[in-house]
């Protein structure tokens, strides 16, 4: 790993780059300083105010590189030009923005730098390509999105609380349109049917919610254009395409039930242990039971998932989680693509109720309480899996 040198620089001392990619190569000092105010005059205004403000950006040095015996400057231009026509406004050509450099007159600014020093241009321009070339394979600057800058600005909208909560992969969040999800879960009808109540801060109120729909909906409008919630009427009928309206048999699994499991659920269970804590699921009241509901809720997949494995001669890594070992029992049943879906979700979402680590969460994390509804939810999730297993 190459050590470079800092040395504090004159501005007088340091030759704005003729050949910046930021326009075509120029013959003179003069030139290069007058073509960038041309294409950045009011973006260097705006630099000139915010250092008078704040001073120079101490997380950026100025990189110079050796050539002809001169300092010349690879990554920073705007900076030196800035500080250059500062000093010395008979270097600015246009009138109007001399006036303006002209402001700051009375202002202290620097004139000298920090500077890092490259050897060339060669080595100079591994750094300049970090900056400028994006965000590469990751070795560059990644730039933040809406969300991210929501999140900094502590300003969050709607749509990025919801991501943030039923979507909590900055992965998969990366695949939406979040003005497309800003504007569904505005329109008053749509946070009616869901519970959102939003208090004056903009911060949803996550306890009156309906986690299961709106969840649903998040991850229904991964890639979905704003257009096609465009208007309130578009809004109402995504909510109807995604939300359906549960037949009479499928009736059972509700919020209303007091159990985990429902009664009317119906297993054939071999296992002795496992149609235990089946039967006692169908017998605990979750709200008044939530911890034990839970456990024995973690219980029952973790048993499950060893009698499946065992009756299919499926085996697994002596350090396979329990995730790791729930999902290649379910990709063994051939489940229908939609059912499929369901379960990839509970493995892909750590926010979900049925996540192994959430489970898990509620044995190890002294600070972590179930609520009832989630219980039920984390069940209703994985009643597909349970019924598979025990064919």
């Amino acid at each position: 790993m190459k050590n470079y040198r800092t040395k504090d620089l004159s501005i007088n001392d340091i030759k704005v780059d003729q050949k910046n990619p930021r326009f075509q190569e120029v013959h003179s000092q003069k030139d290069a300083i007058n073509t960038m105010v041309e294409k950045q005059g009011k973006k260097l205004i705006a630099m000139a105010d915010h250092i008078s403000n704040h001073g120079l950006d101490p997380s950026k040095l100025v990189v110079v590189f050796k050539e002809n015996g001169d300092y010349v400057c690879g990554e920073g231009n705007r900076r030196v030009t800035t500080l250059k026509c500062i000093h010395d406004l008979s270097l600015v050509s246009n009138a109007r923005t001399r006036k303006l450099f002209g402001k700051f007159s009375k202002t202290s600014f620097p004139s000298k730098i920090p500077c890092v020093i490259c050897k060339d241009r060669d080595e100079a321009n591994v750094w300049i390509a970090l900056n400028h070339n994006g965000p590469g394979d990751g070795e560059g600057a990644i730039p933040w999105g809406s969300a991210e800058r929501d999140r900094f600005n502590q300003t969050e909208s709607i749509g990025t609380q919801i991501l943030d909560r039923f979507v909590n992969n900055s992965k998969k969040q990366g695949q939406y349109n979040k003005t497309t999800v800003d504007r569904f879960f505005k329109f008053s009808p749509i946070k009616k049917a869901l519970g959102i109540v939003v208090d004056k801060k903009g911060v949803i109120d996550f306890s009156k919610i309906d986690r299961a729909n709106t969840r649903t909906l998040a991850r229904a409008l991964e890639g979905v254009s704003v257009g096609k919630v465009y208007t309130a009427d578009d809004a109402k009928n995504f909510y109807d395409q995604n939300i359906t309206a549960p037949s009479k048999k499928a009736q059972a699994p509700t919020p209303a039930r007091k159990t985990v499991i429902p009664k009317t659920f119906k297993l054939s269970i071999s296992d002795q242990k496992a149609n235990n804590v089946y039967h006692e699921l169908q017998i605990l009241v979750v709200k008044n039971f939530p911890n034990a509901s839970a456990i024995l809720l973690r219980t029952f997949l973790e048993l499950t998932v060893g009698f499946y494995s065992k009756k299919r001669g499926i085996t697994h890594g002596q350090k396979a989680i329990l995730r790791q070992r729930f999902r290649a029992c379910y990709l063994d049943m051939k489940l229908e693509k939609s059912q499929e879906q369901v379960l990839d979700a509970i493995c892909s979402d750590q926010s979900h109720p049925a996540h192994t680590s959430i489970l898990n969460s509620y044995t190890h994390n002294p600070n972590h309480h179930p609520d009832h509804d989630s219980v039920k939810t984390a069940f209703d999730n994985l009643q597909v899996f349970f019924e598979r297993a025990y064919v």
